[in-house]
């Protein structure tokens, strides 16, 4: 169940720093990135924050790319559509031990941010639960 949460959260993190794909790009460089995590049903409550390089192109990227190189899950983008500085997506995903989620996604960008909301929902095991990741980024300087 760890690692699913684990796998879930970090999916959802490195989704949303590839969802921009429209007018007003975050730019390349070192971004700050927070992820808050949440469920009613489960004692979940955690804040993670890092550091990662984001490189030239990475934020125009297909998620489907992206996806593809995440080890436990294989996910399908039912909606992507970025614009105007808007995010809306649902993606639908298996999780390891034959589970599934499906993933809903709203959020904002800007030239140098950006901030997601996803509400998951899972069926793992025959237990069925919602969580909810808040996911926001901001450009520090060059990588």
């Amino acid at each position: 169940m760890k690692t699913t949460l684990r796998a879930t959260f970090a999916l959802l993190l490195g989704l949303s720093c590839t969802m921009a794909v429209a007018a007003d790009l975050p730019k390349p460089g070192l971004y700050k990135m927070t992820g808050k995590t949440s469920s009613e049903q489960l004692p979940i409550r955690r804040t993670n924050t890092s550091e990662q390089c984001i490189e030239e192109g990475s934020f125009a990227d297909n998620p489907k790319s992206w996806m593809s190189n995440q080890r436990d899950q294989t996910c399908e983008v039912k909606r992507y559509d970025v614009a105007d500085g808007t995010i809306n997506m649902k993606m639908q995903c298996e999780v390891d031990r034959g589970g599934s989620a499906s993933i809903v996604g709203t959020g904002t960008y800007t030239g140098s941010s950006f901030e997601m909301t996803n509400v998951i929902k899972m069926n793992m095991g025959g237990m069925a639960m919602e969580m909810r990741t808040e996911v926001s980024g901001e450009r520090q300087g060059d990588c």
